[in-house]
């Protein structure tokens, strides 16, 4: 560990490191219809941790997730070429999902945030899709190759 470097274990998100101005880390997160294994979290927070808000957030997203799948998975669906069902994106998804909370929030409700899941598509090039939600609507999916 580098000299200075900030780290806690958060109730929450687990361990994270905190980098520049947000916090990095894995969390374990078990979901088998997308094989989703953790998410890889980064949270805009002050150097004391992620806030009490966004600590709420996580919790009730991992709450929500099975209800939020089949939207997610059909924008999923529509944002990646060559991937038509929910099987094939179940091959197609890393098992490990971004979880951006890049914006301050002090009501959960207003929490604005996004999941990042990255295709892996045989011979081409993998693709991320950032998925927009608010609790606990899918805003908007964008893709970036």
């Amino acid at each position: 560990m580098a000299a200075g470097t900030i780290t806690m274990v958060d109730p929450d998100f687990g361990a994270l490191k905190y980098r520049v101005d947000a916090w990095d880390g894995r969390s374990p997160f078990t979901y088998e219809p997308s094989r989703t294994t953790h998410f890889a979290v980064q949270i805009l927070a002050p150097q004391s941790g992620p806030t009490s808000a966004q600590q709420a957030v996580y919790r009730d997203l991992k709450t929500h997730y099975a209800e939020l799948w089949p939207a997610i998975a059909q924008k999923l669906i529509e944002c990646s070429d060559g991937v038509t069902n929910v099987d094939e994106l179940r091959e197609a998804l890393n098992p490990v999902v971004g979880l951006y909370m890049l914006e301050e929030f002090d009501d959960p409700s207003l929490a604005e945030f996004e999941l990042v899941y990255d295709l892996n598509r045989p011979n081409e090039e993998s693709r991320a899709c950032f998925v927009r939600l608010k609790p606990w609507e899918v805003l908007e999916v964008v893709a970036a190759d």
